[in-house]
This record gives C-alpha cells, sequence and structure tokens, in this order.
C-alpha cells in the first residue's frame, strides 16, 4: 500500500517536472528573439 502511494507521488514529481521544463524551454525561446537586435 505505501509503495502505491510512493508511486503516486514520484508520477506527481514527474508530471510537475515535465511542466517547468517546458515552462523553462518556452522562456528560453521567448528571451532568445529579444536578444536579437
Amino acid at each position: 500500500m505505501g509503495d502505491k502511494g510512493g508511486k503516486k507521488d514520484k508520477e506527481k514529481s514527474q508530471k510537475q517536472n515535465t511542466e517547468k521544463q517546458k515552462q523553462k524551454v518556452k522562456n528560453k525561446f521567448d528571451k532568445q528573439p529579444q536578444r536579437k537586435p
């Protein structure tokens, strides 16, 4: 039972990590065009 809960938590954190990375990439792309003169 405890393992199941841990698995759920892992999936949750993984999902959050993916969202964070997506945002990071988005920010990167947002910043790039501005740097070009």
